[in-house]
């Protein structure tokens, strides 16, 4: 049995994490007067989240506690094997929630659709796409993203190129703070910090860069000792850092099965060490006596000389074996990855492995898949609450750069991943309804489209160049027949 330091005697995890806090703090409002006191308040909670986070993300990484694995017998055949199903985990939930980019759709009927779509240009100028990857890959290792908006400072060489930016920051050295003392808890203040590299100087040195909705400050120094060595005003008139917590608990999509985890981890470990041991078995000399010299030789391969009290028992050579029952064990390892399973709302993509006749809904019910879109719905809901802050201080810069007919309400964000799944069954849908009910609520109601409201304009357009092309149609024909009677009338 392993006896594991780092987790706890026979392996059992002692580093439990239970979601981030929420940094919340007692005060209303952020200016030069408190901004010190606010902050190293903040940076004790965030602290706390920083040591979390990096332990999982080490985690996600392979870094597990099964690696500082120890053994009390046998320790020459110590397995340290790390199945990452951390890594499984999240790069499923990355790409089910984000293997299509988000796109941003018209909402209603607005007059003129280009605004919107150079609005869409300049979201894929600025590689919006990868950005949210960035964002939501950290959401699900640690519960929690951040995203800055801000203008741009580069010149533009075109209307094509984005008046405006926008990154993924490491949840490591940024947060938000929030006033616990105000209904609603709204933010007042966030902060992204570095340290300064400077190896002479004792002790370490920080840069806080801090934004609060009137004024930008930036600290030097270590709290509670440090400065304020710049104070402007805050353009944006607003927190240019967004949250993006992936629930209320602000906990990752496999933090909650870590100690499970780590029990398959230490059983696909004991299980090599079995193979490992069963290989290397102890030779026994039964009533046998060797001579000492030879026994050394033989103890360097693995070697065990012991008698009998009674004399008159045969002498026997043999392995001492114990085999795991690989069958039984096997068995365990399925309930602890099918639990795990169950916790993070993952499909079992092994379950009912044989082929029967169940065709789409069936199969998503019946495999989990499922379960894996409500938790994906689920995070679409707190993703889209953060993504209307980012529209807009993104609608805020582009007004104060160049001004488009665009409003927060001609917007609607939506996700495109299951856009073309049961396609016939949508078309049939849309092609029953189309002349039964108004033709937008028909497209709507198909789910066929990602922005049903743009191609029902772009369906209006194609009708109305149909009519055109008809009536011209049935004009020349009109003319034609004139012609030929003119013709007739002249000839005779």
């Amino acid at each position: 049995m392993s006896n594991n330091p780092a987790n706890g005697k026979y392996g059992v995890s002692t580093h439990a994490t239970f979601g981030r806090r929420k940094i919340l703090v007692d005060y209303d409002y952020v200016d030069r007067s408190n901004i010190l006191e606010v902050l190293e308040a903040a940076v004790e909670i965030h602290e706390k989240n920083r040591y979390e986070i990096q332990y999982l993300w080490d985690y996600y990484k392979g870094k597990q506690p099964v690696l500082d694995r120890t053994k009390e017998y046998r320790e020459e055949v110590n397995w340290k094997v790390v199945e990452n199903r951390a890594f499984e985990i999240v790069s499923f939930k990355d790409g089910y929630l984000m293997g299509e980019p988000i796109q941003y759709v018209s909402v209603g009927e607005i007059k003129d659709i280009e605004p919107l779509n150079t609005f869409n240009d300049w979201m894929r100028d600025c590689d919006k796409e990868s950005v949210d990857q960035d964002i939501v890959n950290w959401m699900h290792v640690c519960g929690v993203g951040y995203r800055i908006v801000n203008s741009s400072k580069k010149v533009r060489r075109d209307k094509t190129e984005a008046p405006f930016y926008t990154y993924s920051l490491d949840p490591r050295d940024t947060f938000v703070v929030y006033s616990s003392s105000a209904f609603g808890e709204p933010a007042i203040m966030c902060v992204k910090y570095r340290k300064v590299n400077t190896p002479s100087v004792s002790p370490e040195t920080f840069v806080f860069s801090c934004y609060t909705p009137e004024r930008y400050f930036e600290i030097r120094g270590t709290l509670p000792l440090a400065e304020i060595v710049r104070d402007e005003f805050n353009a944006l008139h607003d927190l240019p850092i967004i949250e993006y917590p992936l629930n209320k608990a602000r906990i990752g999509c496999f933090e909650m099965c870590t100690s499970i985890l780590d029990a398959i981890n230490d059983v696909a470990s004991n299980r090599v060490d079995a193979i490992a041991q069963f290989v290397d078995a102890i030779m026994l000399f039964h009533n046998v006596d060797v001579d000492d010299d030879v026994l050394a030789k033989v103890k360097e391969l693995g070697a065990l000389a012991y008698y009998d009290r009674n004399e008159s028992m045969k002498g026997d050579i043999r392995y001492i074996t114990a085999e795991l029952n690989q069958e039984q064990t096997q068995t365990l390892v399925d309930h602890m990855y099918n639990t795990v399973l169950t916790i993070c709302g993952m499909p079992n993509r092994n379950m009912n492995a044989t082929s029967t006749s169940d065709t789409g809904s069936s199969v998503m019910l019946r495999n989990g898949w499922s379960d894996a879109e409500a938790r994906a719905k689920s995070t679409e809901v707190l993703f889209r609450k953060s993504e209307k802050q980012f529209l807009r201080l993104a609608l805020r810069i582009i007004g104060d750069v160049e001004p488009i007919d665009l409003k927060m309400a001609d917007i609607a964000i939506r996700f495109t991943r299951h856009n073309y799944e049961n396609i016939a069954t949508k078309a049939n849908v849309l092609s029953t309804l189309i002349d039964k009910i108004p033709p937008a609520t028909a497209y709507v109601a198909s789910g066929m489209f990602v922005d049903p409201q743009a191609e029902y304009e772009e369906y209006k357009r194609w009708k109305e160049e149909q009519k055109k092309e008809e009536e011209d149609d049935t004009e020349g024909s009109g003319k034609t027949g004139e012609i030929t009677r003119v013709s007739s009338y002249l000839r005779g």
